[in-house]
């Protein structure tokens, strides 16, 4: 038997906490007096005697434990003394609004939502129940978002969508923004994250969407239920992300492009096409990835490839002269023959 007082990672290992491992190598280097979280069948076949518990995945067997040692802060009801609610928004009886809040008329704030500290909600927008708002987010006028979503400080719901069109002046005039956003359930948006509402429509980010820090949805775009944006990703206006699309660090996504259903667009990848549903682009343009890896493979040879052309285009310069030279001997009569380039000359035209 052995006690646990928490959890920790196998690089860390504190006493009396489980050390949570999925792969081999971290439960070779931890000290044998360390209890794990391992994969069924690893204590066995480790051989060493080591106190743990064998689970069929380590990390979704995390996911219930953490609450265990780590539980989540409960706010009490209310609204805090310098909040500001105005008179006609409507906020549950169970939620929570926090130091420094504001809340505009016709706002709806509902139940179990907690409203951390200093954030902003519009004219008409909507909280789902069960919905927690961390510091300094912004939630524009007749923005919606669903039920139990997750916030992080610095989110930015329905700015301004970035649209302007040239005048006969040359000046930029800006296009007006009417829309407004629609978050489903579930979602969880990371840090200094912005979707920008609609010019006429809505912006959509569907139900279990998973957003990193340092994202941006562009205005009208449409996302679908449980995509991944991963950190830097950008979506242009208008473009379309299926359910389930995979957007690895710093992809991107033109206007008016199609992503595919579980489309993955690997890292630093830019979609200017549509994306087929299930397909695997990475580079830029977005092509399919083992193309792209065979384009870079390529690539890397380029500078010797430019020497041997080099060394061709001087032994095809040496055999032009020479040729030269034996038309010369023979009287001039002509002698063709192909350049470095495959256009045919004749033996009177070598240069």
């Amino acid at each position: 038997m052995f006690s646990v007082r928490g959890l920790c990672t196998p690089r860390e290992p504190r006493e009396e906490h489980l050390a949570v491992v999925w792969r081999r190598e971290f439960l070779e280097e931890l000290p044998e007096d360390v209890p794990v979280l391992v994969p069924k069948g690893w204590l066995s076949s480790s051989g060493v005697t080591r106190s743990g518990i064998e689970v069929t995945d380590p990390r979704r067997a995390m996911i219930a434990l953490v609450p265990c040692f780590f539980p989540t802060v409960h706010r009490s009801p209310g609204v805090h003394p310098t909040a500001v609610v105005h008179a006609a928004a409507s906020v549950a009886s169970t939620a929570f609004v926090g130091p420094c809040c504001v809340v505009e008329s016709g706002a709806r704030i509902g139940e179990h939502v907690v409203l951390e500290a200093q954030d902003y909600v519009g004219e008409n927008a909507v909280i789902g129940d069960g919905t927690r708002v961390a510091p300094l987010v912004s939630m524009c006028s007749g923005v919606r978002v669903g039920k139990n979503c997750r916030f992080h400080s610095g989110v930015v719901l329905g700015a301004d969508g970035f649209g302007f069109i040239q005048d006969e002046r040359g000046e930029q005039v800006k296009i007006p923004q009417v829309g407004s956003v629609e978050i489903g359930d579930n979602v969880e948006i990371g840090a200094c994250s912005t979707v920008d509402r609609g010019t006429l429509g809505n912006t959509v980010v569907g139900s279990g969407t998973k957003m990193d820090d340092h994202v941006h949805v562009g205005h009208n775009a449409l996302v679908g239920k449980n995509c991944i944006l991963v950190a830097f990703t950008g979506i242009a206006g208008s473009a379309v992300l299926g359910d389930g699309a995979i957007l690895a660090a710093r992809s991107g996504v033109a206007e008016h492009v199609r992503v595919g259903e579980n489309a993955v667009l690997a890292a630093n990848a830019g979609a200017t096409k549509d994306v087929a549903a299930g397909a695997l682009v990475s580079g830029f343009p977005a092509r399919d990835h083992k193309k792209e890896l065979r384009i870079q493979s390529a690539r890397g040879h380029l500078p010797e490839l430019m020497e041997r052309l080099r060394a061709l285009e001087k032994e095809v310069a040496v055999t032009s002269k020479q040729i030269q030279a034996l038309s010369v001997r023979e009287g001039g009569a002509e002698v063709s023959f192909s350049d470095s380039r495959g256009t045919e000359k004749s033996g009177g035209d070598v240069s």
